[in-house]
């Protein structure tokens, strides 16, 4: 028994080591969270479901899979101590919740690339990508980009959205690594109600999609960002850091590039800048966008 004992103990010490909360006094409540090894159900890899897919012609049974209610992300205890950590952050009136999340929580769906790509951009990134060509054939299904991330588990995290906003809280700011790509997400219930917004930050030395797909990627970024309406911007030709600034009024995220990844001779650029806001309503939006292009602005206004 004392060996069962002690094993629960280290266990409920481990936990507490790893989703954690941070209080910056009236500031802001920061939570760290765990979606790897606590509770997450066993990942989807598409290229396992790629012949059942092409067989059907369809995603229905890979939907079902997908969509299955028992598939979990966090598990009770994280999501329940996420909740009371948020709920006293309101009760005490700081403006900000926020959460420090692995993997890419926003919705992303691929978008279809087969009518973009040509065989001698294939052949070309092939070279450096030996599955781009499975991944353009699948990309016609609109499944999710990265199935580990919060895409492969729907379910979860609608349920996680429905128990923050049954605690009054739905303005979560969400800082993301994982991706190697800078991301500025909606994020939004399956309902549409919006839950808050997503900061994803790119690497600073590791690669980008950028070191597999060249400058098609500047392409892909774009076709990405105008077939996910909860994708407000999203950039994986950069490699850098983010920049994030809270006052008790407002919020900015400087998205900051790395000149270079080869030298520890570098220059820091700010690439693009955003403004984070508190609705009257209770929500939170991303707005005035600096540092875009003509085409990345239209689409970060939902416009084209």
């Amino acid at each position: 028994m004392s060996g069962c004992q002690f094993a629960i103990h280290r266990r409920s010490r481990a936990q507490d080591a790893i989703f954690r909360h941070y209080n910056y006094g009236d500031l802001l409540s920061l939570v760290t969270v765990e979606t790897r090894l606590l509770a997450r159900s066993e990942p989807l890899i598409i290229d396992d479901y790629f012949d059942m897919i092409r067989e059907d012609g369809s995603t229905q049974r890979f939907n079902e899979i997908l969509n299955d209610p028992d598939r979990d992300m966090l598990g009770e205890v994280q999501t329940q101590f996420i909740i009371d950590t948020l709920s006293k952050s309101k009760a005490q009136g700081q403006p900000w919740r926020m959460l420090a999340n692995q993997v890419v929580m926003g919705r992303v769906m691929s978008p279809d690339l087969t009518p973009h790509v040509q065989e001698d951009a294939l052949a070309s990134i092939e070279k450096a990508w030996g599955g781009v060509r499975e991944f353009v054939e699948i990309s016609q299904y609109s499944l999710p980009t990265y199935p580990d991330s919060w895409d492969g588990y729907p379910a979860a995290r609608d349920r996680f959205y429905d128990r923050l906003s049954k605690a009054g809280i739905e303005d979560i700011l969400v800082v993301t690594g994982d991706a190697h790509e800078f991301w500025v997400n909606d994020l939004t219930h399956q309902s549409g109600k919006q839950m808050g917004v997503e900061i994803g930050t790119s690497s600073v030395s590791s690669n980008t999609l950028r070191d597999y797909m060249g400058p098609a990627a500047e392409d892909y970024a774009l076709l990405m960002t105008q077939s996910n309406p909860d994708v407000r911007y999203y950039n994986p030709m950069l490699s850098g850091y983010i920049d994030l600034e809270l006052t008790r009024q407002k919020g900015t995220a400087r998205l900051i590039q790395v000149s270079t990844t080869q030298s520890r001779d570098y220059t820091a650029i700010e690439a693009a800048r955003f403004a984070l806001r508190h609705t009257t309503s209770g929500s939170l939006n991303v707005k005035s966008p600096k540092g875009l292009n003509l085409k990345q602005r239209a689409l970060f206004h939902g416009l084209g």
